[in-house]
């Protein structure tokens, strides 16, 4: 039985008889592996026709070297719920390790977070302890990519990078290396890994590069970058995910920038492209969404709700259902963008900022539909709020309020339109700058002006 047998005999006669009982659980009861498998435990001395004989009545057919395979397989798939016992500490630690990473991963992918987030934190743990950074590193990927960034958060990566380098250097120094420094391995995988991930380095270099000029505010920096990051044929990267934070980068410098046409381009190209059957990122949908409105094209940005982010996406981000309030408010559907500000605010009470933009909203549709004892009755309630929040509250949203009460009293035009409040807010430099990607879709000095100058 050559490879097969040297697999079964790795296991105790224990442990042999636990594969058995695995494979029961896995298989019907009349399954030929099943029976293979038992008369290999019963019979570990005996030759291939010995067991063909018995499972086929034409033992020189082609089907049992395929169950031999199948067989192996299975083996392999549940030798992983059998611990080995004859193992040093070390080794026991980091199969520990591994398992945990392993169900964590299971867990998060069932959107377990809380649950998967726990055994990610244990992982990390024993990593730590066993002095494990490779597996620390895949602790780190995992949380990053299923949203559990405080087990392993971004602060401690220069000290995990320094650990991981130490770990390799230790590796190095046990093996005998080229001294030209050149790439010598006969393993081809290793070779195009080493390729890959020094491409991926140049990618994510230029993407984070891209990122802090951003940050900064340096727009021809950041241009003179995407330039740069497009000339090196970034469209299609090998990394799936350095593509999405260059787009993301991208979309932010258009945002900023206001250039929201060929924001909007930008989406509709990447959902075209081949790309579009990987897993598409929520903000992708956001920005696509907000290049519509905020070119007023309300009918298609509508369409983006209704058509990719209804359902579960509409539940785990409430900000959509404040968001499509804000397009019914600007097509002057009053009543239905009411309803769906009282639907969604609870759930808002987690996000200061789009809560708080929530009631303003309230408070302009009131004014709109002329409901003053209504409006004022809500206003009394905000100045409350207003003042029990007003650490959360941003600058442009309290100015804007301040406004509408003066609005409200009849306050003559000149004088709002020479208040340092209206001139503020109209600026918008510093930190009244107003951010086309926000709670704010809708700038409150141009509804003001509206209803100020008519």
């Amino acid at each position: 039985m050559d490879r097969l047998n040297d697999i079964l005999n790795a296991f105790s006669t224990q442990e042999k008889e636990q594969l058995l009982h695995l494979a029961s659980a896995r298989n019907t009861a009349r399954s030929k592996k099943l029976d293979l498998l038992r008369l290999l435990i019963r019979n570990p001395h005996e030759e291939d026709d010995f067991f063909a004989k018995r499972l086929y009545p034409n033992h020189q057919s082609n089907a049992f070297p395929q169950l031999k395979k199948r067989l192996k397989e299975e083996i392999k798939e549940i030798s992983v719920l059998i611990k080995p016992s004859a193992v040093n500490t070390k080794a026991h630690q980091r199969i520990r390790c591994s398992e945990l990473i392993l169900q964590s991963q299971l867990l998060l992918a069932r959107n377990l977070r809380d649950e998967g987030s726990k055994l990610l934190q244990k992982s990390l743990e024993l990593a730590i302890e066993g002095g494990f950074h490779d597996l620390a590193l895949t602790v780190f990927s995992i949380g990053q990519e299923y949203g559990s960034g405080h087990v392993l958060s971004t602060k401690d990566l220069p000290e995990l990078e320094l650990a991981i380098k130490c770990h390799l250097q230790v590796l190095v120094s046990q093996s005998e290396i080229q001294a030209d420094g050149k790439l010598h391995s006969s393993n081809r995988w290793l070779r195009q890994m080493i390729q890959k991930l020094n491409a991926n380095r140049k990618q994510w270099g230029l993407v984070s590069s891209l990122k802090n000029s951003i940050q900064k505010r340096d727009y021809e920096e950041a241009s003179l970058l995407m330039e740069q990051v497009e000339r090196e044929e970034f469209s299609e990267p090998d990394d799936y995910s350095a593509l999405c934070e260059f787009l993301h980068a991208k979309l932010q410098l258009l945002f900023e920038k206001m250039d929201f046409l060929p924001a909007q381009s930008l989406c509709e190209e990447y959902l075209q492209s081949k790309l579009k059957n990987q897993e598409v990122p929520s903000t992708f949908f956001q920005y696509y969404f907000l290049s519509l409105f905020h070119q007023k094209k309300w009918d298609e940005a509508l369409q983006v709700i209704h058509q990719k982010l209804n359902g579960p996406e509409l539940q785990k981000n409430p900000h959509w259902e404040y968001w499509k309030a804000l397009t019914f408010f600007s097509l002057e559907k009053y009543k239905p963008a009411l309803k769906l500000i009282h639907d969604c605010q609870s759930r808002l009470k987690s996000v200061p900022d789009y809560y708080l933009g929530s009631k303003m909203l309230e408070l302009m549709i009131l004014f709109e539909q002329k409901d003053m004892d209504w409006l004022e009755y809500k206003m009394e309630n905000f100045r409350k709020l207003l003042s029990r929040w007003s650490h959360k509250a941003s600058i442009r949203l309290n100015s804007a309020f301040h406004l509408l009460s003066d609005l409200h009293q009849h306050t003559e035009v000149e004088r709002l339109l020479e208040s340092s409040l209206w001139e503020k807010l109209n600026q918008r430099i510093g930190e009244y700058k107003w951010r086309p990607d926000g709670f704010e879709l809708l700038p409150y000095d141009q509804w003001f002006y509206k209803n100020i100058v008519k």
